[in-house]
């Protein structure tokens, strides 16, 4: 179907144009014999682990043998044993080379930003990367349209969102972060907040994501490859100025990260399983820098350790347990209220993600009380009395639970008893439990949910407390038996006290 994008530089597209129309004839002449050299795009492969998460492979190899053909890797500046055609065997492609190179404007776009180029092999580096950028900009036109089976009626399309991906002085995109190992029951989008949600991740989206062959990072590729659903933000905008930076360059420092991690943390207090993210994505919105055969143009730009350790020990053998539609729903009400809690509740939220993403339990019970003593400290009192009445006081709040009052505060207790032996060496177990009513708690464990728990009440409530709130209701309950009794006259004929 026709396009009605116009191009922002007539000329060039002009130009791009006989380039396309050129090379491909190049191509269909190279395979009229029947002999001649096929090479073939090694496509990534989409598959069901046994476990039942996603399995994704790449070939080693650059070409696959019974991939679709890549007519663009006949084309290399010298003919070689691989590629039998050269850049300027094609005129209309050495025409378009030449006419990049006398416009000032278009060539600074197409160089690397070299300030000398007195070393002979940096130079001519350099030269050979401004003619492959110039011919890549028709040859992935050249792949494109014969992977999409598109004809001539579409070439200006495609060329519009390669054009701007060279001339626009600023590119948007949206960020995609897969959940690593987190099977959440969600077949559409879920809107978190303006910009913001969670997603299935479709069939073309997973092939594309796949990890090359030899990536080189410390991120097992089973955790990378174990996701079904994704983080997605949008209104990213890139700067496009120098072009070759942004494409060589760490994206990483222009991408919203920490909105990512909000949503982790929201679903760490929304359920109690594991979350965390390895792999981040940018999907172009309306430009490409090129195209892996029919994928859409969606390039990895992080692998990152932001998932709880233990994922590292063959957590992709354990089946998917999704977190209940119910659970996810509860999410962008807690993010609105994180967006505008005080920093003290930021402070806990941001401790019981470092406590989930902890391996050691001692690491965790630090992180999980100075959480507590965040959301629940307000001075420095004594410490673990009153914080152990106010969460006891915050739990009271919750109706039914399986512990008392009386228990969560001794609970409380003990959880500081053993931070306190962590902290000043005195521990002399790295497991450390606690037994209240009969029952045994790991002590770790206990402090991080018990941090989940009042997390997810100061943030669900609609009128949320503060350690203040908590010590008037802790005294309005004392004064609550008093105040149900009868009052007795005074001797003085007055009421009593």
């Amino acid at each position: 179907m026709p396009t009605t994008r116009v191009p922002m530089d007539e000329e060039l597209w002009v130009r791009v144009h006989n380039a396309v129309l050129g090379a491909r004839r190049a191509v269909q002449e190279h395979w009229d014999d029947p002999a001649a050299y096929r090479p073939r795009v090694s496509m990534p492969r989409v598959s069901t682990s046994s476990s039942g998460w996603p399995s994704l492979y790449r070939s080693p190899g650059l070409y696959g043998s019974d991939g679709p053909l890549q007519a663009s890797a006949l084309f290399a500046p010298q003919v070689d044993t691989l590629h039998p055609l050269t850049h300027r065997s094609v005129p209309e492609l050495a025409e378009l080379i030449e006419y990049i190179r006398n416009r000032e404007d278009l060539r600074d776009l197409f160089s690397l930003p070299v300030k000398s180029e007195a070393d002979p092999d940096i130079r001519q580096w350099r030269q050979r990367y401004f003619e492959q950028e110039c011919v890549d900009l028709a040859l992935h036109l050249l792949d494109r349209t014969a992977a999409v089976g598109s004809d001539d009626s579409d070439l200006l399309e495609l060329y519009c969102e390669r054009e701007k991906a060279v001339l626009a002085e600023t590119l948007e995109a949206e960020m995609l972060v897969p959940l690593a190992l987190t099977s959440l029951e969600l077949d559409e989008p879920l809107e978190l907040a303006p910009q913001l949600r969670l997603e299935p991740i479709d069939a073309a989206t997973q092939a594309v994501r796949a990890p090359q062959a030899y990536s080189v990072h410390s991120v097992p590729p089973p955790v990378i490859n174990a996701a079904t659903h994704m983080i997605v933000v949008g209104g990213v905008n890139l700067p496009n100025r120098p072009r070759a930076v942004r494409q060589l360059g760490n994206l990483q420092v222009h991408l919203p990260l920490e909105r990512v991690d909000r949503v982790c943390e929201a679903l760490r207090i929304a359920t109690d399983q594991p979350t965390g993210y390895a792999q981040v994505l940018l999907r172009p919105l309306g430009w490409a820098d090129g195209w892996e055969h029919d994928l859409p143009p969606v390039s990895q730009e992080a692998v990152l350790r932001r998932y709880p350790e233990r994922f590292d020990d063959f957590a992709w053998n354990r089946a998917p347990l999704p977190i209940p539609r119910a659970h996810l729903e509860l999410i962008p009400n807690i993010l609105s209220s994180l967006e505008n809690a005080p920093k003290s509740v930021k402070l806990a939220t941001r401790r019981l993600s470092l406590a989930e993403l902890r391996s050691q339990d001692e690491d965790r019970v630090i992180d999980a009380c100075i959480g507590l003593e965040a959301l629940l400290g307000n001075s420095r009192d004594e410490l673990s009395h009153r914080l152990s009445l106010r969460a006891a006081a915050c739990v009271s709040r919750l109706g039914a639970t399986e512990l008392s009052s009386a228990q969560v505060y001794d609970l409380s207790k003990r959880i500081y008893s053993h931070r306190s032996s962590i902290v000043h060496g005195t521990s002399e177990t790295r497991y450390a439990f606690s037994e209240v009513g009969g029952r045994r708690y790991n002590t770790a464990m206990l402090a991080v949910d018990l941090l989940r728990v009042l997390l997810f009440d100061r943030l669900s409530s609609k009128a949320p407390w503060t350690p203040e709130s908590l010590d008037r209701q802790i005294l309005e309950a004392l004064d609550a038996p008093r105040a149900a009794e009868p009052a007795e006259a005074s001797p003085a004929g007055g009421k009593s006290a």
